[in-house]
C-alpha cells in the first residue's frame, strides 16, 4: 500500500480553525497553521495505521483460532508501537549524527571561504554566505516572520554583514535552488524525496555524466513513461549524501492538470528510484507534499550541501531547461523583492 495521507478528522480541522481566529498577523497564521495540519496529519495517519494493524492481526487470530482475537490484535497493535517507536529513535540518532558532521562541515568550509580568493567581492563567489542567506530567509518563512522585513534585515546584518545578492550568472546553488523552488510554487509543484535503491545510486555514482545528470535522465523517461513521451513535467533536484555509496534527492515536480496528477508523479519517481527489496519499502521510497513555503524548502533543501561535496565531487543541483528559464527570467524582479541587510 503507498504511504498516503489519510483525511484529517472533520473536529480536528475545525479544532485548528478556532485556535487561530485570534491571530492577526497572516504570516503568522500561516505558519500556525502548516504546523497544527502537519501535527493533525501525523496524528491520522497513525490512527488509520493502527486501525489497519489491528484489523490485520484479529483476522489472523480468527483464522488461526485464538482464544481471544480482540486481545491479541490490541497486543499486536502495541507491539507495532514499540518498534515504531525503536525505528523512530534509531532515525533521529543518525539525523543527530549527520547534523553534527553537517555543522562542522559547514563551520570549515566556511571559514576556508573567509580565507579563499573568492571571498573577494570583485569575484562574488559565496556559496556559504548564499547558503546561509536562503537558511536565515527559510528560517524567517518558516516561523512567521518573513514580513517583518526589518527584523528580517536585522538577523542577516548580524550573521552575513554587508551581504548583497548578486546577477544571476553569479550565483551559487543555494540561490539557484531557492529562486527554482519558488518559481515551482508559483507553478503549483509537489516535493521530491526520493530514495533510490542500491543499484540506482551504485550505476548514478558510477556515470561518466555524473549523478546527477543520470539520475535527470532516469526521471525523465520514468514521467514520459507516465505522462506521454515529450510531456514529462518540469522539476529540479538535489543530490544529499547518506554514505559514500547511497543518496536521495530533494526537489519539486510541476505538478500536471492531469487527474490524479499527484499520485503519478509518485509512482513515476518511484519508478526512476528503483523496486526496493524490504517489503513495502516502496511506502518511504518517495512521499510527495505540496510545496507551500517555497523559502523554508530551498533551505532544507541545501542543508547539507557541503557534506554532500565531501562525497560527490560533481554537480548535485540538476534541472529541466523550463523551471531553470523561469527562474533565470524572474531573478531581477525576485531579487530585487527579498529582504537584504540594511546599508
Amino acid at each position: 500500500m503507498a504511504n498516503v495521507n489519510v483525511p484529517i478528522p472533520l473536529d480536528d480541522r475545525r479544532g485548528i480553525d478556532a485556535a487561530l481566529e485570534d491571530v492577526d498577523d497572516p504570516d503568522l497564521a500561516n505558519a500556525l497553521r502548516k504546523d497544527f495540519m502537519a501535527r493533525a496529519q501525523r496524528k491520522a495517519n497513525q490512527d488509520a495505521q493502527d486501525r489497519r494493524r489491528y484489523r490485520e492481526a484479529r483476522e489472523y487470530a480468527v483464522e488461526a483460532d485464538l482464544d481471544d482475537p480482540s486481545e491479541y490484535a490490541a497486543d499486536a497493535v502495541a507491539a507495532h508501537r514499540v518498534l515504531d517507536r525503536y525505528d523512530a529513535t534509531v532515525k533521529a540518532i543518525f539525523r543527530r549524527v549527520m547534523s553534527r558532521s553537517a555543522r562542522r562541515t559547514d563551520r570549515a568550509a566556511t571559514k576556508q571561504e573567509a580565507a579563499s580568493k573568492s571571498a573577494n567581492p570583485s569575484l562574488r563567489r559565496h556559496p556559504q554566505k548564499d547558503r546561509l542567506y536562503v537558511q536565515i530567509l527559510g528560517e524567517a518563512e518558516r516561523k512567521g516572520f518573513l514580513s517583518n522585513r526589518p527584523l528580517v534585515s536585522t538577523k542577516l546584518n548580524f550573521k552575513i554583514p554587508g551581504y548583497k545578492l548578486p546577477h544571476w550568472q553569479k550565483t551559487t546553488m543555494a540561490l539557484k535552488v531557492m529562486a527554482l523552488s519558488i518559481e515551482s510554487e508559483k507553478e503549483g509543484s509537489q516535493t521530491i524525496n526520493l530514495h533510490p535503491n542500491r543499484d540506482v545510486c551504485k550505476a548514478a555514482l558510477e556515470s561518466p555524466r555524473g549523478p546527477a545528470s543520470y539520475m535527470q535522465d532516469r526521471i525523465r523517461k520514468a514521467m514520459e513513461r507516465t505522462f506521454g513521451k515529450g510531456e514529462s513535467p518540469e522539476f529540479w533536484f538535489v543530490i544529499e549524501t547518506d554514505s559514500e555509496c547511497r543518496f536521495h534527492l530533494h526537489g519539486a515536480v510541476v505538478t500536471p492538470t492531469t487527474p490524479n496528477a499527484p499520485k503519478m508523479v509518485d509512482a513515476a519517481l518511484r519508478s526512476a528510484g528503483g523496486e526496493w527489496d524490504a517489503a513495502g519499502g516502496h511506502q518511504h521510497q518517495q512521499v510527495s507534499r505540496s510545496l507551500d513555503g517555497p523559502l523554508g524548502w530551498a533551505s532544507y533543501v541545501c542543508k547539507h550541501m557541503n557534506l554532500a561535496r565531501n562525497v560527490i565531487d560533481r554537480r548535485l543541483l540538476a534541472s529541466t531547461a523550463g523551471i531553470k528559464r523561469k527562474a533565470v527570467m524572474g531573478w531581477n524582479d525576485l531579487r530585487a523583492s527579498l529582504p537584504q541587510p540594511s546599508r
